[in-house]
């Protein structure tokens, strides 16, 4: 089953028509690709493609180091965290991520790199479920104890997410701290 139907297809394909003529001469090798794949306006899964390539390229090539762009990524997994659920991040986000995180050099391995990906992935999430604006475990919280106030509950929630941005922080200044035992296993 497509995440995208006909309709999104179209309407992204209008956006990227609209973007086209603003920017044609950058992007004229991905117009040309869809004009090839189909005549019609751009299906689904060819504005999926398309929509991947252009943010993929768009983050490859922006100025900054290489953990910069990491870091970037992980802010906006830290955003996606708030309205999505985890498997629409992981089946939807990540393989739109997941062609610049493959370009990064960190002097690691393939599988060392997406294992440690996986990892900032999870700790990451984790941390922006308890965030607010939504953080749902708070809710969740909410209805088991009624008694206990929205504020008491993020509270003590913020101080275990400081935590848990630290946490964060020393996994992406020390991957060998995710990746001995894998390296041990191998």
């Amino acid at each position: 089953m497509s995440v995208f139907t006909e309709e999104h297809g179209f309407i992204i394909g209008l956006g990227f028509d609209l973007y086209m003529k603003l920017h044609a001469k950058d992007l004229e090798p991905y117009k040309l690709d869809i004009i090839k794949r189909d005549e019609g306006p751009p299906s689904g899964a060819q504005a999926k493609t398309v929509a991947t390539e252009l943010i993929t390229n768009a983050l490859v090539q922006l100025p900054l180091p290489d953990t910069g762009k990491l870091l970037l990524v992980m802010a906006l997994i830290f955003v996606l965290g708030w309205p999505f659920e985890w498997p629409a991040i992981v089946l939807v986000f990540l393989p739109i991520f997941l062609p610049v995180i493959e370009k990064l050099n960190f002097g690691l391995s393939k599988l060392e790199m997406l294992t440690w990906f996986g990892a900032l992935v999870a700790v990451n999430l984790q941390t922006a479920f308890l965030s607010p604006p939504v953080a749902m475990s708070a809710y969740y919280l909410r209805n088991v104890m009624p008694q206990w106030s929205l504020s008491t509950i993020y509270r003590g929630m913020g101080q275990f997410m400081v935590i848990q941005l630290i946490c964060l922080l020393v996994i992406v200044l020390w991957p060998e701290l995710v990746l001995w035992l894998p390296r041990l296993l191998r």
